[in-house]
This record gives C-alpha cells, sequence and structure tokens, in this order.
C-alpha cells in the first residue's frame, strides 16, 4: 500500500502542477490529476501485486516470479490489470476530489491543511 500512496501522490502533484495553472484548480483538474496518478500506481505496482496474491492464495514458497512465468508466461504479471485500473483510476480521483475540497473549506474557514 505505501508504494501505491507513494506513486500516486507524485504522479499527482506533478500532473497538477506540470498540466494545470493554478488558475485552473478546478475539480476537472483534479479528477483527471486524480484519475491518471491512479492508473501510473497500478501499472507500477501491478506485476508485483499478482506475485503477492499468488503467493496469498497458492501458498507459494521459493521462487514465485521465475516459476510463474515458466508456467504461465510474461502476461501473468498482467492478468487482471484492467479491471485493478478501472478501480484504482476511479478511487484514487475520488479520494483527491474529497482531499482538496475539504482543504478548500478549511482555508475559506481560516484553518489551514497543509499539503
Amino acid at each position: 500500500k505505501a508504494v501505491v500512496s507513494t506513486q500516486s501522490t507524485g504522479a499527482y502533484m506533478f500532473i497538477k502542477q506540470n498540466l494545470f495553472s493554478q488558475r485552473q484548480d478546478t475539480i476537472q483538474a483534479t479528477a483527471v490529476s486524480g484519475s491518471v496518478a491512479g492508473l501510473v500506481a497500478a501499472t507500477v505496482t501491478h506485476p508485483a501485486d499478482v506475485v503477492k496474491t499468488r503467493i496469498q492464495v497458492e501458498g507459494s514458497s521459493g521462487n514465485v516470479v521465475r516459476d510463474l512465468y515458466q508456467r504461465e508466461g510474461i502476461s501473468v504479471f498482467w492478468a487482471g490489470f484492467v479491471p485493478r485500473t478501472l478501480r484504482r483510476t476511479l478511487v484514487s480521483a475520488t479520494a483527491w476530489l474529497v482531499y482538496e475540497e475539504i482543504k478548500k473549506a478549511a482555508e475559506r474557514q481560516k484553518y489551514p491543511i497543509y499539503s
């Protein structure tokens, strides 16, 4: 989870700062930035997540990556990518929208939330 959060946060901040100006701090800019951040995080972490899931389900030990590759080929590491990515992009966009809107409301009430 920490890797996903780190990837997502870094991607979100980079996208928001570089693709949208401060004057474009809109719900749409946040949703797009959050979605793309979720896509980046899912893409970076998906193969490791597949390995983790296989270890949990099969109770595997030893060189799981090598065994999976030999049994099922390279495509095994991308199994389930589309549904996971769809879920991750929606969750990420929603989380960033909630965060940004709460932050704006707090700043209007003079309770700054530092990011």
